[in-house]
């Protein structure tokens, strides 16, 4: 994650994940607020890409649902960590129409 700008509370970014860890493979965006310690963002990812159990993905060129960010900064700024949320959202998928369910998981990071 880059913070290209942040007036004291409110932050944006660049964010390119790790695919190894089952991150996505474009680069996103990222907008927020930091306050007392509290982190709250949203990621925006350009493409819509999926990754199955067996490890397999699939890459369509319409754009990610938008990823909810919440957490807690560190008392040294060395790492933070919280949970992250996909909400349920309806589609078009060509002519088909698909709910996609909520998804949600916990993150961490860590400067280098």
């Amino acid at each position: 994650m880059n913070i290209d700008t942040f007036n004291g509370q409110q932050f944006q970014g660049t964010v390119k994940e790790d695919m190894g860890t089952g991150g996505m493979s474009a680069v996103g965006e990222i907008e927020g607020t930091l306050k007392a310690g509290r982190l709250h963002f949203v990621k925006r990812m350009p493409l819509h890409e999926m990754m199955f159990n067996d490890g397999s993905r699939k890459t369509s060129q319409m754009q990610h649902a938008e990823i909810f960010y919440d957490g807690r900064l560190s008392l040294d700024g060395a790492s933070a960590e919280g949970t992250w949320k996909i909400r349920e959202r309806f589609r078009m998928v060509g002519w088909k129409p698909m709910v996609f369910r909520t998804h949600s998981g916990k993150w961490m990071m860590k400067t280098e």
